[in-house]
């Protein structure tokens, strides 16, 4: 099975584009005294949930269906979910892992339109059980059954302080997505993807009565169309590069990118050399996350928040606290007085375990760029909080675009950084990988999909440019 994934990956590393699709919209109409059921809302729209999270997305063995409605108190979402064999439903509301149940899940923003709009995210299995780890804190109702040859779920959210009553003629967006862990099996509607990712969300419209699907799908782009844009001061690089190590020989061919990223402790006389060059120089900056021994020797280990499970050598530190956000700003401060024009920011993905911190790092980076308005800021991943941070930035790193941790082929999903890149955000990509084939079709994609590749066998040893 591994085998046959790898394949897969490769070809899809050797297929064309896909550019980003026109959005979709979906309609809630009125309900009359709706209840709870399988029987679900006939008359309604049905929308279908079949492209699976894998990119480019590919159509699901078991697909499945939503609909939506509302009254005066309440959205009312009822889905219908298609499989082979009885759904998995053993998680409790507390486990952490409820993800490997069989689940829906549904993603809303009431402010398509606003950054600073939450992302309330809502997860429930085939008994109706509702997960609270990672998801909003929304008090909701969920009724979920067995049918013939699958599932039901349907869920009634009030209105009130997180969920407001919209008016006819209001846009929302939407995600509805489905996980069948016993098939490998994970489905998002609008566009497929990333369940996460910030920019495959599609639109719900509260109508008084069906419209024309077009007419929407216009207002919507045209909405889109005047957001600000975001103006980069890297616009019209033609190249970049990132190494952590301090080799004299590797910083020589480093002069000819237009932007380097470098360790914090890099050799000065290094940092200077690029610069005498003409080379933008940015240093690694962490803002989610530090090394146990670094915050031990600084006494920072009271500001974290725990280890960090994917590197049990590091924690993750709280950008809610004052200390850690004042000594993330004093070391930037230092690193310019250093010679280093911005940062690479880092530890951003800390909000995947830690949802609550996603108004903190974006407002420390927001603090940042206030009190440093000249440096270069380039954000590394955190696509939960980009949404939030993107008109602070430079650029947007998407490491991983085309390789696992690994190196080994996988197509990531770019639509995280879609509506930004829109606006102007320059998109950079990372890919490590010791293979020279996997190297050239990483970076061939990558320039494909729209973004300035990086391609390298290691952070501490770059190649030469061909």
């Amino acid at each position: 099975m591994q085998k046959a994934h790898g394949i897969l990956a490769l070809l899809s590393l050797c297929s064309i584009a896909w550019t980003q699709p026109a959005p979709e919209v979906a309609q809630a109409l009125p309900l009359s005294s709706p209840v709870l059921s399988p029987e679900g809302y006939p008359g309604l729209p049905r929308y279908p949930i079949h492209l699976t999270h894998t990119y480019p997305p590919q159509r699901a063995f078991f697909p499945g269906f939503f609909q939506v409605g509302y009254d005066d108190g309440a959205l009312y979402l009822f889905s219908h979910l298609e499989q082979a064999i009885p759904p998995k439903a053993e998680r409790q509301a507390e486990d952490p892992e409820w993800w490997r149940d069989d689940t829906l899940e549904v993603f809303l923003r009431t402010d398509p339109w606003n950054p600073e709009a939450p992302d309330l995210h809502l997860a429930v299995n085939a008994r109706g059980t509702r997960f609270r780890a990672y998801t909003a804190s929304l008090n909701y109702e969920a009724k979920a059954g067995l049918l013939d040859g699958g599932w039901w779920v349907a869920l009634r959210l009030p209105f009130g302080q997180d969920l407001p009553r919209p008016r006819p003629g209001t846009f929302w967006q939407l995600k509805v997505g489905r996980g069948h862990p016993q098939a490998g099996e994970y489905t998002l509607w609008p566009l497929g993807g990333d369940f996460h990712s910030p920019g495959n969300y599609g639109y719900l419209f509260f109508a008084e009565k069906p419209e024309r699907g077009e007419d929407l799908v216009q207002e919507v782009i045209r909405r889109e169309a005047a957001a600000p844009p975001i103006a980069s001061r890297l616009e019209g690089i033609r190249s970049w590069a990132l190494y952590y190590g301090g080799d004299p020989g590797v910083f020589a061919r480093l002069q000819d990118h237009d932007l380097v990223v470098l360790a914090r402790e890099a050799p000065l006389a290094q940092v200077q050399g690029l610069r005498d060059r003409g080379v933008r120089v940015v240093s690694y900056l962490p803002l989610g996350f530090l090394p146990r021994r670094e915050a031990e020797a600084k006494g920072l280990l009271p500001l974290a928040l725990g280890p960090n499970p994917y590197a049990p050598d590091t924690l993750f530190m709280d950008p809610a606290n004052p200390r850690w956000r004042a000594w993330v700003l004093e070391e930037a401060e230092r690193l310019l007085l250093l010679g280093y024009a911005g940062f690479f920011l880092d530890g951003l993905d800390i909000a995947d375990l830690h949802p609550e911190t996603i108004p903190h790092l974006a407002s420390l980076i927001g603090h940042l760029r206030s009190r440093l308005p000249d440096a270069l800021l380039l954000q590394h991943r955190g696509f939960r909080v980009l949404r939030r941070t993107a008109e602070a930035l430079d650029a947007v790193v998407y490491s991983h675009l085309s390789t696992d941790p690994v190196g080994r082929p996988f197509p990531g999903d770019p639509s995280p950084v879609w509506p930004f890149r829109r606006r102007g955000l320059v998109t950079l990509s990372l890919d490590i990988t010791s293979d020279p084939n996997q190297a050239r079709l990483a970076a061939q994609r990558a320039r494909e999909l729209g973004f300035l590749p990086f391609v390298t066998p290691s952070l501490v040893l770059p190649k030469p440019r061909p």
